[in-house]
């Protein structure tokens, strides 16, 4: 979901990344405390942090993106100003001094008055690297970053008495028991921590985290993940075996200030589930309060009793604490709802995985299921580079799909690739979708049970649904099921009822339903083994919904689908003539689509037709996406094709403008003068044969430098376009595409119309000083939307924030990027543009100032570098030197 106000919330992350370094180094304090015979630790009353001995220190934590200038100190100096004249007329006890602590070193000019005689004595600055060994030993060092603060706390964790719990879980809670100090909470009204009280402390919080499984080291957290903190008395977790639940929940706890407890109920009787919750919880939640303990387990009291004596003592203390319950799926529902509602004052976490159980439970406790979404792309690419596996961004989203994200699947999978396929995850994923992989995945090993657990009929209609990887209406699943099982709509309907809440299934917007990714590899791997061609019935089922689906609404989302089961049908004279069509470019055209094209752009079994628009095919992709090398030997092959077989006027004049636009990149200016004539004399009596001509004459001569000529034709060509579709240029101002596309003149040629109109305009634009074509761009984005060319729309929005850039606008680019490109990247699936686009965005961040949001974009990227083509990798150390080159200037600005 995209935020309102961007720079809002970068800014917001920005005060909360300066809040978590200030309460990291109160950590430090507390941590140091008792060596350096400090009394207590102050937060947030007169200074961030006060540390008191017979003397008190004041200090100001300061953090920035850039050297600290003296505007940033200026409101410090003054409040120091006011504290010391309070010690000096002994209004407050001992002597008063002063630090500030900054993660970026002073700028010349700070530094220069920090050297100079005006500088009070009783201040110190301190910054990464600054000489700390006159300093008394209270005092942390300052840090650079977020990471550096962490490192350094931890390692004071590790001299603590405490070998059975990882440091850094102490640190976390730490942190957090600090934030709630800064808020005044009754835990500390007087926002302080008493060094003699310290101990107590840190085995407090450690206790809660004894009988947690560690978490994975590092933990990679998944999309959207969940907050531990609790809006309702009762929460599911919900995940199929290896989902990350009791990870999730293992390092959430490390960050929670709340007291958690977590207990595994799966071999555990129903009935015995009251008693053994109080005594395994009751001497933990209730601390040392023993004879508490011992009225809350007096003999003779049932279980529930005991409880719900338990939660009113709790009550007592004002106390909610959370205790997960893992493996709650296995628990009979009943006893779950006796305990919950026995224990009113403690907060319940239940982990399950999808089962029958679980819907009686969520009916019982009137609450649905919460899910983890799994890893994203980002997060995949980063355990791949971890297992020394690389590939391309397509293969590394298809490994999301065929493994649903999971993160026990996705690291199994991983590893898989390492040992079968040497790494290359594009071979691994083609292997594993194509089921002709070798070694059983943990993915089928967890989950085959389950898909057994089904009724035979409930697994048939699963394995026939899953060729489809994207959401399909009700009618529609009926219509795709009844073709291939010959199973009547209500039998149909209540399955699909049925497994609403069995959690093998998504459901999108309440309307669509797919098979959970997860599950579908089985249900593919059962449709091969069903009897009487159920394969091929489903694929030409799911061919008929798919191509009704395009003809119907443009559901573009669906084209990638319909695009693959016709690989999979080897339905070639659709393929082939789909090849030709402009929107079947826009998609972008996979590696399964070009592995099929290939072989029959050679074959000497296809007609010669169907290996030009094969050809046609190939040239497009090479020359837009990173392949400029190969064009030459398609066209001489298209040519040959050409020549020897007499094809039609369509096939001439696509080679014809093809060769043409090539050339003109190669600089041949009489082969493209001579081509441009040769293809004139073979348009027929038909106007779009002649506009299509003069975008590629335009477009050609532009390239050559002869943009005079080039704009005299655009002048003529734009308006004809424009009378077609049945609006003006200047009538687009003010008007969305919705509401354009409610005015336009509708024919069968309307899509490609659009396009061609958009593309003309744009070459226009080209022509002209960027501040006058912002708005040719804009326009010519609403005509690629309407005519669902997105490739073409993205490429537009990106020279668009490109134009804003060289205006000096980089706020405006940046607004392009984040509101036009960033968000349609993965919505439309154009995952061949995705690196380019992160490239460039890095870029706009960096000028905008961002350096550390640029910096973080590139080391999300730096593990997909591996998997892209040779330019690619080029663009990203191209696209570094030219960040470091901005960041070096704007240092030297200040």
């Amino acid at each position: 979901m995209e935020v309102l106000d961007k720079r809002q919330a970068v800014l917001i992350e920005s005060v909360h990344r300066g809040f978590l370094y200030q309460h990291l180094y109160a950590v430090g304090c507390l941590f140091s405390a008792s060596s350096a015979n400090v009394t207590s630790i102050v937060v947030e009353l007169d200074e961030d942090i006060e540390i008191v001995s017979d003397d008190r220190t004041y200090i100001q934590v300061k953090t920035r993106s850039g050297p600290i200038i003296p505007s940033d100190i200026n409101g410090a100096l003054e409040r120091f100003n006011d504290l010391r004249a309070e010690h000096s007329t002994n209004k407050r006890v001992g002597q008063a001094f002063f630090v500030i602590v900054t993660n970026q070193p002073p700028s010349p000019k700070l530094a220069k008055l920090i050297n100079g005689k005006k500088w009070p004595l009783d201040v110190k600055f301190l910054w990464p690297g600054s000489d700390q060994t006159h300093l008394h030993s209270a005092y942390p060092p300052a840090w650079g970053s977020i990471n550096e603060a962490l490192k350094w706390c931890v390692l004071q964790a590790e001299k603590l008495p405490f070998s059975m719990i990882s440091p850094d879980s102490l640190v976390w809670k730490l942190a957090g028991r600090v934030q709630m100090a800064c808020t005044g909470s009754a835990l500390h009204p007087n926002h302080s921590f008493q060094t003699d009280e310290l101990p107590d402390l840190f085995e407090q919080l450690l206790i809660q985290l004894q009988d947690f499984p560690s978490p994975p080291d590092p933990y990679r957290p998944q999309i959207n993940e969940p907050s531990i903190k609790m809006e309702n008395s009762v929460r599911i977790i919900c995940g199929f075996s290896g989902a990350g639940k009791t990870a999730w929940v293992s390092e959430a706890a490390r960050h929670t200030t709340d007291t958690i407890v977590y207990y595994d109920v799966g071999e555990l009787p129903g009935s015995a589930l009251a008693t053994s919750l109080v005594r395994e919880l009751a001497p933990r939640i209730v601390e040392s309060h023993s004879d508490t303990v011992r009225k809350i387990l007096y003999p003779g009291a049932t279980g529930l009793e005991s409880l719900s004596a338990l939660s009113i003592h709790l009550k007592s203390l004002d106390k909610q604490p959370i205790i997960v319950l893992d493996n709650s799926h296995k628990m009979p529902a009943e006893n779950l709802r006796s305990v919950i509602n026995a224990a009113s004052s403690i907060q319940f976490i239940l982990l399950c995985q999808p089962s029958d159980n679980l819907r009686l439970i969520e009916a019982q406790l009137g609450i649905d299921r919460e899910v983890l979404s799994g890893w994203d792309l980002d997060t995949v690419a980063v355990v791949a580079q971890a297992y020394d596996c690389k590939g391309s961004v397509a293969a590394l989203d298809k490994l999301i799909k065929l493994t649903g994200g999971i993160p026990l699947y996705v690291q199994s999978a991983v590893e898989l690739s390492a040992s079968q396929t040497e790494g290359d995850l594009d071979i691994f994923c083609h292997e594993l979708e194509t089921l002709t992989h070798t070694v059983e995945t943990s993915q089928e090993i967890i989950l085959t049970k389950l898909f057994a657990s089904f009724p035979v009929t409930t697994q048939n209609i699963l394995s026939v649904w899953s060729l489809s990887d994207e959401a399909l209406y009700q009618s529609e699943i009926i219509e795709l099921l009844k073709g291939v099982l010959n199973l009547q709509s209500p039998i149909i309907v209540e399955t699909l009822r049925k497994l609403r809440t069995s959690g093998v299934i998504e459901i999108y917007g309440g309307e669509r339903l797919k098979v959970h990714d997860a599950i579908r590899i089985l249900g593919r791997r059962n449709l091969v083994m069903m009897e009487d061609d159920a394969l091929l019935q489903s694929q030409r089922s799911l061919k008929n919904i798919l191509m009704k689906s395009l003809i119907e609404k443009r559901d573009s989302s669906r084209f990638s689908l319909f695009i693959r089961t016709l690989v999979a049908l080897e339905e070639v004279e659709l393929l082939i003539e789909l090849a030709g069509e402009e929107h079947f470019h826009e998609m972008g055209i996979s590696n399964e689509i070009k592995a099929f094209l290939k072989p029959i752009a050679g074959s000497l079994e296809a007609s010669p037709k169907q290996r030009f628009w094969a050809l046609d095919g190939l040239v497009f992709d090479a020359t837009h996406h990173w392949g400029i090398h190969t064009t030459a030997i398609f066209l001489d092959q298209m040519k040959q094709l050409v020549e020897a077989n007499q094809l039609g006027t369509r096939e001439k004049l696509s080679y014809m403008m093809k060769r043409m636009l090539y050339e003109a990149t190669q600089s041949n200016t009489d082969k493209v003068i001579k081509l441009m004539d040769n293809a004139f004399n073979e348009i027929p009596d038909d106007p779009a044969y002649l506009r299509v001509f003069k975008y590629n004459a335009a477009a050609s001569l532009m390239e050559l430098g002869d943009i005079d000529i080039s704009l005299q034709i655009l002048e003529d060509l734009i308006p004809e376009y424009f009378d077609l579709i049945g609006f003006q240029y200047e009538e687009m101002r003010g008007k969305n595409s919705s509401v354009l596309l409610k005015e336009i003149n509708k024919s069968p040629e309307l899509h490609d119309d659009l396009k061609r109109l958009a593309t003309a305009l744009s070459l226009r634009g080209d022509c002209l000083p960027s501040r006058e074509r912002l708005n040719i761009r804009i326009q010519c984005m609403k005509l690629y939307e309407m005519a669902q060319a997105y490739d073409s729309f993205i490429k537009t929005a990106q020279n668009l924030a490109d134009d804003f850039v060289e205006l000096q606008d980089f706020i405006g680019a940046k607004e392009v990027m984040d509101q036009h490109v960033m968000p349609n990247i993965s919505k439309l699936g154009l995952l061949n543009r995705m690196f380019d686009v992160r490239c460039q965005y890095a870029v706009i961040l960096a000028y905008c100032g961002k350096f550390l949001e640029s910096e973080k974009e590139l080391m999300r990227l730096e593990p997909l570098v591996a998997g892209q083509p040779k330019e690619m990798q080029e663009q990203i150390t191209n696209q570094r030197r030219l960040i470091s080159g901005i960041r070096s200037k704007a240092l030297r600005a200040i």
